[in-house]
């Protein structure tokens, strides 16, 4: 399994809103930001593109600290051998 991480240091995200972020056109914006650019939909693509990897994705928050993002892929390891 590859497993990735994605940390940042913005205002996090209430536990209450984690599950809403994965879905189509879902922003979240709090009150100390006057602007978020975007659509709503990378988090969104980005989870059914792990998904269709066989992997999971999900994240970790804490209001006022930031949010690490998390997901783990298969990973097959092919040896290839030597033709003569």
């Amino acid at each position: 399994m590859l497993k990735f991480f994605i940390k940042d240091s913005g205002s996090g995200i209430p536990k209450e809103m984690i599950d809403d972020i994965f879905k189509s056109f879902n922003k979240y914006e709090d009150a100390s930001q006057s602007f978020v650019p975007g659509i709503g939909l990378g988090l969104t693509i980005s989870k059914k593109m792990v998904n269709v990897l066989g992997g999971e994705i999900w994240v970790d928050s804490v209001v006022g600290q930031g949010s690490v993002f998390s997901f783990i892929i298969p990973f097959y390891s092919t040896k290839s051998k030597k033709s003569n």
